[in-house]
């Protein structure tokens, strides 16, 4: 049966930080992990590249997709 760990806390916690150190090593080293921040970081570069030079609005299409 496939696994999920979901690691949640308050912003500023470390989740994008440290949290893969919480997950086992096997699933570490075979696994993709999934980090929000960072695909928000890379959509909202894309958006800037496209023309949206307008933060909340970059931010806005970001949250969108």
């Amino acid at each position: 049966m496939p696994e999920l760990y979901i690691i949640t806390g308050s912003n500023g916690a470390g989740k994008s930080s440290v949290g893969v150190n919480y997950l086992p090593k096997h699933i570490q080293k075979s696994c993709s992990i999934f980090n929000g921040d960072e695909l928000f970081i890379l959509k909202r570069a894309e958006l800037w590249k496209q023309g949206v030079k307008a933060i909340k609005e970059s931010k806005r299409l970001s949250l969108e997709l």
